[in-house]
């Protein structure tokens, strides 16, 4: 997670981003060194790439977008295919520059040095760590005034959800997250509040006819330094060994919380 000021923002979507500036950086100065068409090329490229991308992951997850096709249109909840929208800037370049080839050799400079950059930047993030992370020994208290301790909870696949209730991205995940929750009984959702006090998140639950399991407190944010989690929601998936297997930050749509259950079962 990348932390910009106020703002947050995932890894992946940084990387995309950076690759992203870096493209269109480059493309600009050779339109002004080499040809005139790249400046042009360069920013439709991006959009095509951007828009296919959605798109791959929308049919690629037809079956769930069906069941409510306005999500589809709600990008901003994640969910991207990359190499659709690569291979459709592709195609889209091979037309561009079908009748200028002195042309298109300039424009593979930048979209190699892109794609280099992407690349690499997973590569680098994805083998940083040497260990794997797991369930941490903290104890919270539940709002049922029982108390859990995360590193016991090892019988089921896991997700923990970090939330607050001021975090307006947290609110309107939540009742799709409860949902989700109460009909994936072989998956154990945790909701660990982030800061508040059991008055606030029990007014808020009851204000929102929000039913949860298991909503623990962590006034004092101990699972999201553990994490190293700078934002919220953040939310953690584990295999039924306690084992971190995936995570994302900010908002998650239901198609792609889906899938993430899919990997840790």
């Amino acid at each position: 997670m990348i932390q910009i000021g106020p703002a947050s923002l995932s890894l992946e979507r940084f990387y995309v981003l950076a690759a992203l500036l870096v493209f269109i950086i480059i493309a600009e100065i050779l339109n002004k060194l080499k040809s005139d068409k790249l400046s042009n090329w360069a920013s439709n490229s991006m959009i095509i790439a951007l828009v296919f991308s959605r798109i791959g992951f929308v049919i690629e997850n037809i079956s769930s977008f069906a069941k409510e096709a306005a999500s589809a249109l709600r990008f901003w909840e994640g969910g991207f295919s990359p190499w659709w929208g690569i291979g459709a800037a592709i195609l889209y370049s091979v037309w561009y520059f079908r009748k200028d080839q002195d042309a298109a050799k300039w424009a593979v400079i930048p979209s190699l040095i892109a794609l280099l950059l992407w690349s690499g930047l997973n590569f680098a993030n994805n083998n940083k760590q040497t260990g794997v992370l797991s369930l941490p020994n903290i104890q919270l208290a539940e709002l049922s005034a029982d108390s859990m301790n995360l590193a016991e909870l090892t019988s089921r696949p896991i997700v923990l959800n970090l939330w607050a209730t001021w975090c307006g991205p947290c609110r309107r995940e939540m009742p799709m997250l409860a949902d989700v929750a109460k009909k994936n009984q072989d998956v154990q959702f945790i909701f660990i509040n982030q800061g508040e006090n059991a008055r606030n998140v029990e007014a808020y639950l009851e204000e929102n006819e929000i039913l949860l399991e298991h909503v623990l407190l962590d006034p004092q944010g101990q699972v999201a330094d553990y994490f190293k989690s700078r934002g919220l929601p953040t939310t953690l998936f584990f295999n039924k060994q306690g084992d971190l297997v995936s995570s994302t930050f900010g908002q998650i749509s239901k198609v792609v919380l889906e899938n993430k259950l899919e990997q840790i079962r």
